[in-house]
């Protein structure tokens, strides 16, 4: 491949990084919000294929980020190699792309969806408890019709 073919595919896969990073945090929000937001409290079982959905979901993105962090560093690897010598001319660039190493993401990966799948996880089991706690301090100053919608 030509350097610029090489710079585009880097770039897209950059993109595309960015873009499964940020379909992760939506999701973890999303699952976030609507577990605190169900009027009532969740079943057992409701809650048990909510956490394991979340898990399988968290598993798959992990392991796309990963294989397109591994296809980045090959990119990388093979920029350096292929423009060493027209990078003579601009050594920041140069030293810029060669010191990028993209080979610690399973690490990086492993505590940021393992820590949010365990934050989310615990709001799972618990939204009975916090939905109750909900019920006793914050639904009895709200008006009657609200009142009534929540009461279990």
């Amino acid at each position: 491949m030509e350097a610029e073919a090489l710079l585009k595919a880097l770039v897209d896969v950059g993109a595309k990084i960015d873009n499964i990073w940020s379909m992760f945090i939506g999701v973890q929000l999303a699952v976030f919000w609507m577990i605190l937001m169900i009027p009532r409290p969740l079943l057992f079982f409701e809650r048990l294929v909510a956490f394991v959905a979340l898990g399988i979901f968290s598993f798959i993105n992990g392991q796309s980020l990963l294989n397109s962090y591994k296809l980045l560093d090959a990119l990388r690897i093979e920029l350096a190699e292929t423009t060493g010598g027209a990078l003579a001319k601009h050594p920041l660039l140069s030293n810029y792309i060669q010191s990028l190493d993209y080979s610690d993401r399973d690490v990086l990966l492993l505590m940021t969806h393992g820590g949010a799948l365990f934050v989310v996880g615990t709001i799972i089991a618990f939204q009975n408890m916090i939905y109750a706690a909900y019920v006793r301090k914050i639904a009895k100053h709200t008006p009657d019709s609200v009142n009534k919608l929540s009461s279990p």
